[in-house]
């Protein structure tokens, strides 16, 4: 993969591929991704996984608010709210560099704040998903728990990866 900043302001023309991307979000979860829960409602919801945490960075500050159909902003709107968006993460990625271990859930709060209708309900690596006490995370390792028979911190690697990829949908 290659490095992206995930500040810099994208052109339609750079968007349009990412929108369209049969690679990015992954299609599961590696052991060093990093990446979001979006919750779609009635107690359903999925995760995007991405290789680093730059590019699940641009896509949650560029990308996801697209695929919003209440959102479907002119060009100028898009703008306005990544303005919005990019001091959020900004900040979470200042509170994650200084060990803080609430900078997920600051952010999901930020942003409930600022576009509630995308309902982001984690954000982190799945390093910090395996270890926070958010209760999205204790929530999740616990439904692991009850439909492996086993903790995620017991469990091998691809059996957690592997109910991590279907978890919610």
């Amino acid at each position: 993969m290659n490095t992206v900043s995930w500040q810099t302001p994208l052109s339609s023309e750079e968007l349009s591929p990412l929108l369209q991307s049969d690679t990015l979000p992954l299609a599961e979860p590696w052991p060093s991704s990093w990446g979001y829960y979006l919750d779609i409602g009635q107690g359903m919801g999925y995760f995007s996984w991405f290789p680093d945490r730059d590019h699940m960075l641009r896509h949650l500050g560029h990308v996801e608010v697209l695929h919003l159909p209440s959102l479907m902003p002119e060009r100028a709107d898009y703008e306005a709210l990544v303005d919005k968006l990019l001091p959020l993460l900004h900040n979470y990625v200042e509170n994650v560099q200084a060990g803080d271990d609430t900078a997920g859930e600051q952010l999901v709060a930020a942003y409930e704040k600022t576009v509630p209708e995308l309902k982001l309900r984690w954000v982190g690596s799945l390093t910090q998903l395996q270890a926070e006490a958010s209760p999205f995370a204790v929530a999740l390792r616990e439904a692991f728990e009850s439909s492996e028979g086993q903790t995620a911190a017991e469990a091998q690697s691809e059996d957690w990866l592997s109910f991590l990829a279907d978890y919610g949908i």
